[in-house]
């Protein structure tokens, strides 16, 4: 809608001073959109996690493979659908499949029709508040891996309540997500879309 964009970039460029909470959100509207404002700053939320934070001991083996987002193609749901056929349909993989007793989708009351063909795989899926998609994140949590293939999410809030919830995740190194974890951890959970 170009009102909404209009009244978007006289905000920005009429404010007194606009705070970027990543650096992909600033380039985004400074190089790519080529916004002017007056004045700007960079102020990363008030987090501190370290990588003992996100490092658990108490997993068991993964059972349990989890979509937490939107279904939409910004959050990756389309990706993380095909990821799922793909890897079920890799006879190289038959052992790792045999594992998997349940997918998940808090985020979509309609997931892919293919996903129901899988043999032996359990599909839960809905859309819950975020009190309720929290409690869900605890009780899987020691035996799932929490898949968020957000393609350029700013700051997904939703990166603190996986690591919250003690979940194993796995996440594309995309948007501003990278920016919330410590450096030495990217290769251990982020892969490239």
């Amino acid at each position: 809608d170009l009102s909404v964009d209009v009244r978007e970039r006289l905000s920005i460029e009429l404010a007194d001073c606009v705070v970027f909470p990543s650096k992909y959100l600033e380039n985004l509207y400074l190089r790519t959109g080529g916004f002017l404002p007056r004045r700007h700053v960079f102020q990363p939320y008030p987090t501190d996690l370290v990588e003992a934070d996100l490092l658990e001991t108490q997993f068991g083996k993964v059972t349990t493979l989890v979509f937490y987002g939107k279904h939409t193609e910004h959050k990756g749901y389309f990706d993380f659908c095909q990821a799922i056929l793909d890897l079920f349909g890799n006879p190289s993989y038959e052992w790792a499949c045999a594992k998997i007793k349940k997918i998940v989708i808090l985020g979509s009351t309609a997931p892919d029709e293919r996903l129901f063909k899988l043999k032996g795989i359990e599909i839960e899926c809905g859309v819950f508040s975020r009190d309720e998609a929290l409690e869900k994140l605890h009780a899987f949590a020691p035996h799932s891996l929490v898949v968020m293939p957000y393609k350029g999410d700013n700051h997904p809030l939703s990166t603190f309540e996986v690591i919250n919830s003690n979940s194993q995740f796995l996440a594309y190194n995309a948007g501003g997500l990278p920016e919330q974890l410590p450096t030495e951890l990217h290769a251990q959970v982020l892969c490239e879309p």
